[in-house]
């Protein structure tokens, strides 16, 4: 037992060692694509006219203030189009008072109304049948060519928005752009930026890096070799066209984000370019305790599963380009698979120290190398993300997030290793998992 054992303890070092190392490519990768990013100044008229999609489902909380940022995104042609999905709060009541709405439209399954103090904005009353659903109807109801998904709890950034807007208008081979999305719990807000940031929690704090991880460290390094298959909901930009192509957003997958990504790759294989942009497009809020946090990350592991799943062929097919020959199969052994090998690890590890195998220098290589190497890069992506993207001066917070990051390791990532890994238990006894979010007001400061 003590020979296999030793073995077991290596080659779980080794795995982690490997994913850090491929992690590291990655974050080389973003590297050269935050370098390479473009620093023209946009012509507003020359932007594409887009169609704003928000689905919302009990969100009288927020609801307006998330629209008032979305109306004051001034020089963009658009229309805004909010989609109650049978909300069982009061939501709808207060638009309609807040915004004058008026029934212009009443169709089987749905009311249209329009507001008549602002003419760009538009609200559909339809029934609870879910965010991808509630997309659907917006995306039949849209009048633009161009099509930008923002979670109703999203608030966009003015600037990120005309890049990607610039993006996706320089070609017809683009159908998808996205860019760097950031958490925001509690901050204030004025003219679509954050003016006072509050006191972070620590469970928000490491939400902050794993955003950062996320999309500053691997997305942009996928964006950049054309593999990107997950452009976040919480803003996504699209060619109307190419997402009638595939049939909308699929409405039996509980992350409908990431499978139309998918659903367009299969679809448009190389033809289609999906894009991650270095510029940063808007903030969103996360859970604020582990019960939330819990709920929200079985639904992701579960909807990834979902997803590769109904895409296998296209695992190390070339006719897919990167995404088929690196990035699908990487999500495969990094993010469906690394929740079993961690706690096969924590298991391992007091029974290596029993039989006195963890004092072998390789071993302690390995998981050494392995933290340091994901410090270096969390704290390397945080530099980048503060000075070229979010453009922010001096390094606000930068040793704090270096204490929470390193805490990580200690804590955060074996809950959330449980968390998925009883994700995908619960997906073998297929019970469904959809609960709605809790929300937060957002502050607005005096204009």
């Amino acid at each position: 037992m003590r020979e296999w054992l030793s073995i077991l303890i290596e080659y779980a070092g080794i795995y982690f060692l490997w994913a850090n190392i491929l992690y590291g490519v990655m974050f080389l990768l973003a590297f050269l694509a935050i370098k390479r990013r473009s620093k023209k100044k946009i012509n507003p008229e020359n932007l594409p006219s887009v169609s704003f999609l928000i689905p919302s489902f009990n969100e009288e909380a927020l609801i307006v203030e998330t629209i008032q940022t979305y109306l004051a995104l001034n020089d963009i042609k658009k229309e805004i189009l909010i989609i109650d999905d049978g909300s069982k709060d009061a939501t709808l009541k207060v638009l309609k008072n807040f915004y004058q709405l008026q029934l212009v439209e009443e169709k089987s399954d749905s009311k249209i109304y329009q507001s008549i103090t602002h003419p760009s904005l538009k609200v559909i009353g339809a029934p609870h049948k879910g965010k991808a659903q509630a997309l659907n109807i917006g995306l039949s109801l849209s009048q633009y060519e161009i099509v930008c998904t923002m979670d109703a709890d999203t608030i966009p950034n003015h600037l990120g928005i005309m890049r990607c807007l610039n993006e996706i208008g320089l070609s017809t081979k683009t159908i998808a752009v996205g860019g760097v999305i950031t958490p925001m719990n509690g901050e204030t807000i004025s003219e679509n930026q954050v003016k006072t940031y509050s006191k972070r929690t620590w469970l928000v704090t490491q939400q902050r890096l794993e955003f950062l991880r996320a999309f500053v460290c691997e997305r942009l390094g996928q964006g950049l070799i054309q593999g990107t298959v997950l452009i976040s909901g919480a803003m996504a930009m699209f060619r109307k066209e190419a997402l009638q192509q595939v049939g909308g957003f699929p409405t039996h997958n509980l992350t409908e984000d990431f499978a139309v990504i998918m659903n367009l790759r299969k679809h448009y294989k190389q033809k289609g370019q999906i894009k991650i942009i270095p510029v940063h497009t808007g903030w969103t809020q996360v859970p604020k305790n582990c019960r939330e946090l819990t709920i929200q990350r079985t639904r992701w592991q579960i909807g990834l599963i979902q997803t590769l799943s109904k895409h296998t062929p296209m695992i190390f097919n070339p006719i897919h380009g990167a995404a088929g020959m690196i990035i699908i199969p990487y999500m495969w052994a990094i993010e469906v698979f690394s929740p079993i090998v961690e706690l096969a690890t924590y298991i391992l590890l007091p029974l290596a120290w029993k039989h006195d195998l963890l004092h072998s220098p390789t071993v302690l290589f390995y998981f050494g190398a392995g933290i340091a190497i994901n410090l270096f890069i969390t704290m390397a992506g945080l530099h980048l993300e503060q000075k070229y993207i979010q453009r922010i001066q001096g390094p606000r917070h930068f040793f704090s997030y270096f204490w929470t990051a390193l805490t990580a390791f200690f804590g955060y990532k074996q809950f959330l290793s449980v968390v998925r890994f009883f994700s995908m238990v619960r997906m073998l006894f297929k019970r469904s998992y959809w609960r709605a979010s809790v929300r937060e007001e957002i502050a607005h400061s005096p204009r």
